[in-house]
Order: structure tokens, then sequence, then C-alpha cells
């Protein structure tokens, strides 16, 4: 019996230690999975300009690679809606190839407060020609580019055209003097027309006039959409003039199957699709052909204008016609028909995360030097080094500054 007994209690006070064990050692598992860090998932919503695709998706694959957290979703919907998807409270930013327009830029600082506006990507609008025979690259001055679109220049063998095109000449022998031009535009709004358009009406003092009477009828609009028809009508008298194509893809496949053309694309594109392009007339006197390096100069010497204008993001850049005055920049090689595509977002914000996931994108997209994909060109450093450092001084969370919860979640 009392071995029995010591038995038994042998047993209870085993169960006993293993039970304050078991309890013991649970406890301190649930106290660490409390101290852990939990990894919140926030999304990211951008869209608008198509201009930038590309190199807006390696932009998102880096920041999700680095941040597993942060997930971005990115509608390449185009720089209207992309505008109007910003302003509904869609996106939280709003991509688009010039500076939002004035109005709508006065809207969304009603309704968000303060907003940084800035460059994301170079890029360059170039000329491309389907001239069966030509020897060497076309060359074209701005005026000349002018005429021919609206309609005063409608042959190739144009004395003004071949002054600057000897390599032309002999197929002008062939053709008697007589090869038709046929100038194909877009359809559609777009913001590569609006840069082609504001860049003839600094070149050329008819395109400006047209464009003031057009403006004055329909705003803004004019400039990402001119009445062409109404210019051929007046110039060349006939509507049928020119070809209507839509997007990049419409314009470039038009002018191959259709000799004698020319039209308007995004270098990107060109570059892409192996397309000619022209030599322009560039504001030093020399004809400069698109190349990477020139368009890189011409930024450059457009960040100049920019830092002597004393750019400042937290402005409506429309207003300040920025995208005029990096149009035709001085340089020796400076490629002339240049642009920024850009991107606007708030400063204000409730959620923390959300704050810190946007910082960590913009910090991706102005901080890395050596992430270019072919075809887009970089924002000159300085310019990005004002964006990036407006964002951090003025962004808030609930009246707090951006900075203290960055530094709180510095690993995060």
């Amino acid at each position: 019996m009392a071995k029995t007994q010591y038995i038994l209690i042998t047993i209870l006070v085993v169960a006993v230690v293993l039970g304050i064990a078991i309890y013991l050692y649970t406890a301190h598992s649930v106290k660490q999975v409390e101290k852990a860090p939990q990894r919140s998932s926030i999304v990211i919503r951008i869209g608008g300009a198509t201009a930038p695709m590309y190199q807006i998706e390696k932009w998102i694959s880096i920041l999700e690679k680095r941040y597993p957290n942060i997930t971005v979703i990115y509608d390449a919907v185009g720089s209207g809606k992309g505008i109007a998807g910003f302003l509904e409270g869609i996106y939280d930013i709003a991509l688009h190839d010039p500076p939002m327009p004035t109005q709508q830029w006065e809207e969304a600082y009603r309704k968000y407060g303060p907003l940084l506006e800035c460059p994301d990507v170079g890029g360059a609008v170039v000329l491309i020609y389907n001239i069966p025979g030509i020897s060497g690259t076309l060359n074209l001055t701005g005026e000349i580019i002018a005429n021919i679109f609206i309609g005063k220049i409608r042959n190739w063998c144009n004395k003004e055209i071949l002054r600057y095109n000897k390599g032309l000449i002999k197929t002008c022998k062939d053709h008697h003097y007589y090869i038709p031009i046929i100038p194909v535009v877009r359809r559609e709004a777009s913001g590569t027309t609006f840069i082609f358009v504001t860049y003839l009406t600094i070149v050329s003092n008819t395109f400006r006039k047209i464009m003031r009477i057009q403006y004055s009828k329909r705003g803004p609009m004019a400039y990402f959409r001119p009445d062409w028809s109404s210019i051929w009508r007046e110039y060349a008298h006939t509507i049928a003039y020119g070809i209507y194509a839509s997007g990049n893809y419409g314009i470039a496949s038009t002018v191959k199957r259709t000799p004698g053309s020319i039209g308007y694309v995004e270098w990107s594109y060109a570059i892409f699709s192996n397309l000619n392009m022209a030599r322009i007339l560039n504001r030093y006197g020399n004809f400069v052909y698109p190349s990477y390096r020139n368009i890189v100069e011409a930024f450059e010497n457009a960040a100049e204008i920019l830092r002597k204008e004393k750019f400042n993001p937290l402005g409506d850049l429309w207003k300040e016609k920025i995208f005029e005055k990096i149009l035709n920049p001085p340089g020796n090689d400076s490629y002339p028909i240049i642009f920024f595509s850009h991107l606007t977002v708030k400063l204000y914000y409730k959620n923390p995360l959300k704050a810190i996931a946007v910082y960590r994108f913009l910090s991706v997209v102005w901080s890395m030097n050596n992430t270019y994909v072919r075809g887009y060109i970089p924002v000159p450093k300085s310019i990005r080094s004002i964006c990036l450092s407006t964002f951090i001084r003025y962004a808030r969370v609930d009246n707090r500054s951006l900075t203290s919860f960055i530094g709180i979640t510095k690993n995060s």
C-alpha cells in the first residue's frame, strides 16, 4: 500500500512539473508572438499616362521585391483618365505627360490640400518618315515641320526642304520634282500631340497664331487634339490633306505603309520599333539626331533653366508653363523636342502605412540612377533631388511629419 501511494505521489509530482513547464513555455511563446512585428500589406494605386509604362513597371518590380508588404496596382489608362481617377480618389498617384491643367490642379488642391507635382521620366517627340529613295537622314527645321503639318509645304521637293537635304535631289529628279507629302496626326487627345504642338508654337509664328485662335475657342484641349481639318482647309485647301491615326502604333504603322508620309511619335516607341527618325534644327543652328546622348544633353541644359527659374514642385506647373521652358533648350547637341512625364501625389495622409508606401515608391523613382529601361531618359539628378526632399519635408500624417513615422518603421 505504501509502495502504491509512493508511485501515485511520484506520478502526481511529475504531472505538476510537466504542467508548469508546458505553461511557462506556452506563455513565453505567446509573449514572443506578441512582440514579433506584424507585416501589414498596403496597396498603392497608380493611374494615368501610358508613355512611361515600361519604366513604371520596372520601378514597381524593384519596389515590391524590396518591400514585399507593398503592392502597387498600375492602370495605364491615359493622362486624362489618370487625373480624373486621382480627383475621384481612385488613384493615390496620377501619371500624366504634360503637367496637370490649372483647373484640375486647383480642384485637387481644394479636395486634398497641398500637392506635389514632379517629373518622373524624360522623353522626346520625334519625326518619323517614309520617303523611298532618300539618301541619308532627313533634316528638318521647326518652320518647315510646321508648314508641312498645316499644309503650306505639300511637296518633298520644295526648295526649302531640298536646301537642307541634298540626298533628296536625285529622288526628286526621278519624280519630276513632285513627291506629295502626307502628314499623319493623332485622332485622339494625346500628351504627345500636346508637346509636339507646343513646340511648333515656339518655332513658328504662323502656327502660334493658329493655336491662339483654337485655344480661345476650345481651351487647353486644343493643344491635346487640334482641329487639323480646319487648318488643312485654310492652308492646304482640302480637309483630306492628312491622315488621322490612333496612338503611337497607329501613326507608326500608317507611316510605314504610306510612301511620302511623315508623323510624330514618342522617342521610346521609335527606338523599340526601329523607325526612321529625322534630325531637327536646334536653337544653336545644328541639325541634331534624337540619340540618347543628345536628348540627355538637352535635359541637362533644361534642368539648368529650371534651376534658374527656381523650380517649385508645390506650385501649379501648368500655370508656370514648365513644358514650354524646357522645349528647344540651349546646347550644341541638344535635341529640341523634349518633355517630362509627370506624377502628382497628395502630401496629407491619414494612414501612415499608405504615406510610407508612397514615400518608398517615390524613393525608387527619384533615388535610383541605373534602373532606366531602354528608350527612357532619366530626369536630371538636381530635379529628382528637389522632388524627393520636398515630399519628405512637407508630407504629413494627421499633422505629424512623415519623417517621424519613417524613423519608427525604419525596417518595415
